[in-house]
């Protein structure tokens, strides 16, 4: 008998998408030692390696956020040249990625927030679930009155996310409404694994200050 499967799409842009996925997948790792755990994105590997034992890595730009000139300066021009290129051959590239869940076996398709994890798990016939405190769509209909080509790519992206079963909304979340069904949820982090009163010595806080 085959594990249950889940696959992790995971948000290449910053690696905050990424350390709170392998908060979660260590979590789930511990509490259910058996289950195969795939993560599909291109954050480093190491954050998911440190915090993950077993899991599989299958490095894959399917959430390329947005193009920055620094850490502080977005390139909105290569951005907006990006999504719509996802955009022009999204149906093409859902098809491809529900064949590659089936070739997994997946289960379960977990996600944070990249919207081809939903199209695709939709059209594989399989369930899903977001995690994210804000979605794309939101973040692109924002650009709309200076640039409205992003509009149609909202759409696309919010259509996508309108398919997850359930969103996990983590705090200080955006107005997501295209996701039907909601529980929110604690803040998700790596858990510390220092010594706390070595940390409260390092930083001069008294004894059991938090």
């Amino acid at each position: 008998m085959s594990r249950p499967t889940l696959i992790y799409y995971v948000s290449g842009h910053g690696w905050g998408h990424a350390s709170r996925a392998a908060a979660l997948l260590g979590a789930l790792r511990r509490a259910e030692p058996s289950l195969r755990l795939v993560v599909r994105s291109s954050a480093p590997e190491r954050i998911f390696k440190l915090a993950v034992p077993g899991v599989e890595l299958e490095p894959s730009d399917i959430d390329p956020g947005m193009a920055q000139l620094s850490a502080l300066d977005i390139d909105f021009a290569r951005s907006l040249e990006i999504h719509e290129r996802i955009v022009l051959h999204w149906d093409e590239t859902v098809k491809r990625e529900a064949e590659h869940l089936r070739e997994l076996g997946a289960d379960l398709a977990l996600g944070d927030i990249p919207p081809l994890a939903f199209a695709a798990a939709s059209r594989a016939g399989i369930g899903s679930i977001a995690v994210s405190n804000f979605s794309w769509d939101w973040i692109f209909s924002g650009y709309e009155k200076s640039e409205p080509r992003w509009a149609s790519i909202a759409s696309v992206y919010g259509e996508a996310y309108s398919r997850a079963g359930l969103l996990l909304r983590l705090p200080m979340a955006t107005e997501m409404p295209e996701f039907r069904r909601v529980i929110d949820s604690p803040l998700l982090a790596p858990r510390p694994s220092g010594d706390p009163e070595a940390l409260r010595r390092e930083l001069g806080l008294a004894a059991g200050d938090r």
